[in-house]
């Protein structure tokens, strides 16, 4: 089963507004992320939830399975594994939202799957008891908590998985969802009109709160086993002092749209997500971590303070990185959990980006080895693959074509026909530039 990063999963919206018991029994959806019509209508913005976490104007936005409407995500995940022979599922949820919600979700879904499975075979054979959890990103976080309510509930994880692999899982925090909350993202700022809109709408989701940098009280004691030296984040004119975006002075740093209590849900969550689990579940832990840059340096951040009176998304970002080792979004150090075996700690160097780790082909085979490797069986060869498998639809496009498109969308230039045309490459890389999680 595939957990997927942030942006991966499908969210619907519904067409009534919930107003307690009057709620239709079969409503209609739209899908709001992410299709053409989201886009080219300005809709968006509709992600963004009020101040008592209601979708905008009452109707509800559900997460239902992964994305597959510009773009169908990982379709070259699903193609390698099935074309190797697995049963194959991904695992679709609200990645606006306190993770903590997707980590129990994921035990429902797991008993569904268990239901149905058995319902099938008829052999009454518990099939999770074979079940490789492939997280990609901030599903790496879901499958953490999840198995943090197994250990609160007492059950051991042999009922529920064989192993878990993540792949690019950012638990510590990302490198670059913080830029955010001060720029917005470009593609985004340019189809909404502004950054101070898109950075507003960011800051009101909670979910990627925690996809900030660990709190330091959290991080330090754990810092040797993530061969660091310091604390990451430093302030900009002293780097001997470390700044902790979740302290007071922290705080302040931040633009004044920052929720301050999405921030202390964020630190409750980093608590549990850096929690140690008992020694039989880290024997069926594995993590594929990469980097893209050349770097032997551990990526740290360097923060200004600012003014949060005056302040403006968009203006010149107060913090950036040192360009230490990173796939781009996880900071190498980010993508392992102490406490994993360093046997089951698999390290890239390979110049995929982080958005498309989960589909090349290289990490898939790696995948599947660990899977067999860790059942028992001896290695195989490669499968035959699909197009899809062999070759993800992971170009980036030509940058000048995806700006126009870009351009040209804001404008209201893009019709059915420009659509149809798009090739495949470019409609993944307009896809990755909307990102507003991760």
């Amino acid at each position: 089963i595939l957990i997927p990063g942030g942006m991966g999963s499908r969210l619907l919206q519904c067409h009534a507004a919930y107003e307690g018991q009057n709620f239709p029994d079969n409503p209609a959806f739209t899908e709001i992320w992410l299709s053409w019509p989201a886009i080219l209508l300005g809709k968006i913005g509709a992600l963004e939830l009020d101040a008592d976490e209601w979708d905008m104007d009452r109707k509800p936005i559900i997460a239902s399975g992964e994305m597959n409407s510009i773009v169908k995500s990982y379709d070259g995940t699903e193609a390698y594994f099935i074309d190797s022979g697995f049963n194959y599922t991904e695992f679709g949820y609200d990645w606006r939202r306190d993770v903590r919600a997707a980590a129990a979700y994921l035990k429902t879904f797991l008993t569904m799957v268990k239901q149905k499975s058995m319902a099938v075979s008829g052999d009454g054979r518990n099939p999770l008891e074979r079940l490789t959890l492939f997280a990609h990103s901030m599903g790496g976080l879901v499958v953490k908590l999840f198995l943090e309510g197994l250990v609160a509930e007492n059950e051991g994880p042999n009922r529920w998985f064989s192993r878990f692999v993540s792949v690019a899982s950012p638990f510590y925090g990302t490198e670059t969802q913080i830029y955010r909350y001060y720029r917005g993202e470009h593609m985004v700022n340019l189809i909404m009109g502004s950054a101070a809109k898109v950075a507003k709408m960011v800051a009101t989701l909670p979910g990627p709160y925690g996809l900030l940098p660990c709190p330091m009280t959290i991080l330090n004691p754990l810092l040797d086993d993530l061969n660091l030296d310091r604390y990451p984040v430093r302030d900009a004119g002293h780097s001997q002092t470390p700044v902790d975006p979740f302290s007071v002075e922290g705080l302040d740093r931040f633009p004044a749209t920052m929720d301050r209590t999405y921030m202390n849900r964020a630190k409750e969550m980093f608590a549990h997500v850096c929690k140690p689990l008992p020694p039989d579940y880290y024997g069926k832990i594995f993590h594929i971590r990469n980097t893209i840059r050349d770097s032997n340096q551990p990526l740290e951040w360097h923060w200004q303070p600012i003014d949060t009176g005056t302040f403006q998304p968009g203006d010149p970002s107060p913090i950036w990185s040192n360009q230490g080792a990173s796939d781009g979004t996880v900071p190498f150090w980010s993508a392992r959990l102490v406490g994993t075996p360093e046997p089951h700690v698999h390290d890239l160097a390979i110049d995929t980006d982080h958005g498309m780790l989960a589909e090349d082909h290289r990490v898939l085979v790696l995948v599947r080895e660990i899977v067999r490797e860790s059942a028992g069986l001896p290695p195989q060869p490669d499968a035959p693959t699909s197009d899809a498998a062999a070759e993800p639809l992971s170009g980036p496009g030509d940058a000048a074509e995806l700006s126009a498109l870009v351009g040209d969308i804001a404008s209201g230039l893009v019709d059915d026909n420009r659509i149809d045309a798009l090739s495949p490459s470019l409609r993944r890389a307009l896809v990755n530039g909307l990102s507003i999680c991760g």
